[in-house]
């Protein structure tokens, strides 16, 4: 899996200085995405400055079923899925039982 550090420009409306809409939604792979303060260094005039960044992974087969329910469960419950530990065995759990219907 790769990690990746991002950092996103968007022209600023030239008529009022309105903001982006609410937070949307992200997918997973996108995590910590922040407008930057106008007085950080990072800042261009005219533009809005976003940094984050994404991870960057590819599944298919066995462990893309594994992956889709690993992240369900985390989005429809995200307070069980605070501890990387603990992530790391519930996906583990997720490959257990897809397993075991495959082979039955």
């Amino acid at each position: 899996m790769d990690s990746w550090h991002i950092l996103m420009r968007m022209r600023a409306p030239k008529k009022c200085s309105c903001d982006p809409v609410p937070p949307l939604e992200l997918p997973h792979s996108l995590h910590a995405f922040h407008r930057d303060s106008p007085s950080d260094e990072l800042n261009v005039e005219g533009f809005h400055t976003f940094c984050g960044g994404f991870w960057n992974y590819f599944s298919m087969g066995i462990d893309a079923q594994v992956s889709y329910a690993f992240y369900s469960e985390r989005k429809m419950n995200p307070d069980k899925f605070k501890n990387q530990l603990v992530n790391q065995v519930q996906q583990c759990s997720f490959a257990h039982w897809t397993c075991v219907v495959l082979l039955a």
